[in-house]
């Protein structure tokens, strides 16, 4: 005896034997609005900045290379200004 499923339905194993699990991957979303290459050089940059104080640690939101022109702005503020951050240290 076959048990074959019905449309839209988990197909029913036999008593005592167990079906393969096998994934379904349909390929029909991405994501959009954010850059996750972590290999953009504006990354790096970022991290830089933080790491010598430019600008303060993202504790409770991260920083997004979307808002890099905003972040970039900032940190050089800061350093023309002579503000620098310690680690940990939120504004």
């Amino acid at each position: 005896m076959e048990l074959l499923p019905l449309p839209g339905k988990v197909p029913l194993a036999p008593p005592g034997k167990a079906l393969p699990v096998e994934p379904t991957v349909g390929n029909n979303w991405r994501i959009t609005g954010v850059d996750l290459s972590k290999d953009d050089p504006r990354r790096s940059e970022i991290i830089g900045c933080i790491n010598d104080g430019l600008l303060p640690t993202p504790i409770n939101k991260s920083y997004n290379l979307a808002d890099y022109d905003e972040l970039a702005a900032e940190a050089e503020a800061n350093r023309l200004a002579g503000k620098t951050f310690e680690m940990h240290e939120s504004h």
